[in-house]
């Protein structure tokens, strides 16, 4: 049985746990059904395509402050509150 990249197989020549070999599993469910969730509302939204942050031309709107923008988007704002 192949589940992602771990095999019953695999988990038992390496002598790993049940708890442990159940935790990778749970673990790669969880990201699978995330990945379909975000796959979805992506779709629903008929957006005409994914952009990235990364992707945004500054330049262009240079009246927004890309320093803003990339402090904003790294989130550590939140460990200062």
């Amino acid at each position: 049985m192949l589940v992602g990249c771990l095999s019953v197989e695999s988990a038992a020549r390496r002598d790993a746990s049940f708890i442990f070999f159940l935790d990778q599993i749970l673990r790669l469910q969880k990201n699978v059904q995330e990945d379909k969730a975000v796959k979805r509302r992506v779709k629903l939204s008929h957006l005409p395509e994914m952009k990235m942050l990364e992707e945004f031309d500054f330049d262009f709107q240079p009246s927004i402050n890309r320093k803003q923008i990339q402090e904003l988007s790294s989130l550590a704002f939140i460990a200062r509150v």
